[in-house]
């Protein structure tokens, strides 16, 4: 902490931030430093640098001291502010679900084209998590009515926290299931969206150190990785209205295992790549009669 922490000015709060964190070797200290300080002052991060001198109350002060202890000990960011952004809609975050990533922005994108073509469409969202999918397709899609499931009573606590954040609670009902096993065999659904589990169990303990603060259960996804998918696929098609589709999204090479398995039973099977160029989404049609 500064010797003068008295006097704390958003400069030197930044400062101090990014020392902290480049010697925790992030990999954006200072970038990391902007949000954290522009968190605690209710600021956006641009105008941190119109308001350099301004300096910080005691309480701000011990409030930072916190988050960059928290942060340097390698807590997510997200987790550290209690809050991210996904899909430009606000997410309550927390270690009861994984963080929304951004490349799943472009799952919801898809899911809303695809929408487009049914009246009034009836959505199922798997693996929900904090809400993000679900909540940010009732957002989007004004006359949609969604499902969303979740094998975790604290994940669907979060998800229904983000979705009265947001404005939807509503048009989204949040049930507890293990991927599909509340639900018949019958048709119910337009479109069935799932980011399951997709890490294989001996890779977990090799990933970054933010990504331990994220719950167990939404990362392994068994031996291969590709245990949900099995799961979905095997009774999804026929939970699907014809012209319906399944949209997945995938570790980064396992698109074509999932595509070969989307194609045993739907038709106009596609992969999709995310904004990186990694081959990250799978989707399928259930033929219309």
């Amino acid at each position: 902490m500064p010797s003068s922490s008295a006097s704390l000015t958003i400069q030197k709060a930044i400062a101090w931030a990014t020392t902290a964190f480049a010697s925790a070797k992030l990999d954006s200290p200072s970038t990391d430093a902007e949000w954290i300080v522009a968190d605690i002052l209710s600021l956006d991060r641009p105008a941190l640098y119109l308001h350099s001198e301004t300096r910080l109350s005691p309480s701000q002060i011990c409030r930072l001291k916190d988050m960059i202890d928290s942060r340097s000990a390698r807590v997510p960011l997200q987790h550290v502010l209690g809050h991210t952004e996904f899909f430009s809609l606000p997410f309550k975050c927390s270690p009861d679900a994984l963080i929304p990533r951004p490349e799943t922005e472009l799952l919801v994108e898809t899911t809303i084209c695809y929408s487009r073509v049914f009246q009034e469409p009836r959505i199922l969202d798997l693996c929900t998590g904090s809400g993000a999918i679900a909540v940010s397709l009732a957002h989007s899609i004004s006359n949609a009515r969604i499902t969303a499931t979740d094998i975790s009573h604290r994940a669907l606590r979060l998800a229904r926290r983000n979705a009265r954040l947001n404005g939807v609670q509503e048009r989204v009902s949040f049930l507890r299931a293990h991927f599909l096993a509340c639900f018949g065999g019958d048709p119910a659904f337009h479109l069935i969206v799932a980011n399951p589990p997709y890490i294989p169990t001996a890779e977990i303990a090799s990933l970054q150190p933010e990504v331990t603060y994220d719950p167990r259960l939404a990362l392994d996804g068994g031996t291969d990785g590709l245990a949900g998918y099995r799961a979905i696929l095997l009774h999804a098609p026929a939970l699907l209205m014809d012209g319906g589709s399944i949209l997945m999204e995938t570790g980064h090479d396992q698109s074509h295992r999932v595509a070969e398995w989307l194609a045993e039973t739907l038709s106009d099977v596609k992969i999709l790549e995310d904004l990186s160029g990694i081959e990250r989404f799978v989707t399928g049609k259930k033929p219309a009669r």
